[in-house]
């Protein structure tokens, strides 16, 4: 395995709601046909875990994303219960999370799933990250979690619309000066896995501004974050192939980035 630090931007509150904004689904489906797509990872999640756990299936709808199904030490882990927690907001699901940890956790988010997105489907099941945070339990405790998504669903036009979160509690694992930190691993070659590092430690927490960008350019990188190829924006855009190649050019030098992975990346970073 190659084993490597990167330096990330750190996102406020609301950028991340924003982009999670951006993501969301109106698509709304039967929750028993949902719950037979993750019903083998339910199965499977018992004899691999390390601690208690809980996991959540979620619709990634409008307004806001709903979590569908709960199942696990949902009480002993977030001082809700199942009901409460399908029935509660974003917001003040997070709020459970350690200060200094939260705003890591969405920067993480907020890179790692362009980068899923932008994976062809068959390659996604290989791409496999797990970030850390502490949220405090039943007991007022602040504790370690695992925090994984072992399989996401996407319709037949590549949104997005349903993903299981895994919580799992690891803090006897976790040594006492430890910072909230995501791994990932790329598992695409057996023989030559990669793996990944990202620490809270290592990021500035200095925002820089963006730079000046058009709506077009805007709309270019936005579809770039959700996977699209260049033919592929310029259909939607209703302009030719080579008018999207030059604008992304443009994105890549403007930004100081080699490819549109990194223009993603560092475009939602900002």
């Amino acid at each position: 395995m190659n084993h490597q630090n990167l330096q990330i931007e750190t996102i406020t509150q609301q950028r991340f709601y924003e982009l999670w904004e951006e993501t969301r689904s109106h698509v709304t489906d039967d929750e028993n046909q949902i719950y037979q797509f993750f019903k083998p990872y339910i199965e499977t999640i018992p004899k691999l875990v390390l601690g208690e756990y809980y996991w959540q299936i979620f619709l990634n709808t409008q307004p806001f994303p709903k979590i569908l199904m709960v199942e696990g030490s949902v009480k002993k882990m977030t001082s809700m219960t199942a009901e409460e927690l399908v029935a509660t907001s974003p917001e003040i699901f997070f709020s459970r999370y350690k200060d200094e940890d939260l705003l890591s956790i969405m920067t993480y988010i907020a890179i790692i799933f362009p980068k899923i997105f932008s994976l062809a489907p068959d390659q996604r099941k290989n791409f496999n990250f797990t970030m850390y945070a502490r949220i405090m339990n039943d007991d007022n405790e602040y504790k370690w979690n695992s925090i994984q998504y072992p399989a996401l669903y996407f319709d037949e036009n590549d949104q997005l619309l349903y993903g299981m979160v895994l919580y799992t509690n690891v803090d006897h694992l976790m040594k006492p000066d430890v910072t909230s930190i995501m791994t990932v691993l790329d598992a695409t070659m057996s023989d030559k896995q990669l793996f990944t590092y990202y620490s809270s430690t290592d990021q500035q927490w200095i925002e820089k501004p963006y730079p000046n960008t058009s709506q077009r350019e805007k709309e270019i990188i936005g579809l770039l974050s959700q996977g699209k190829a260049s033919k592929q924006i310029a259909d939607i855009l209703g302009i030719t192939k080579n008018t999207v190649d030059n604008h992304r050019q443009r994105l890549l030098k403007k930004f100081g980035v080699q490819s549109s992975a990194e223009l993603v990346i560092k475009a939602m970073n900002l």
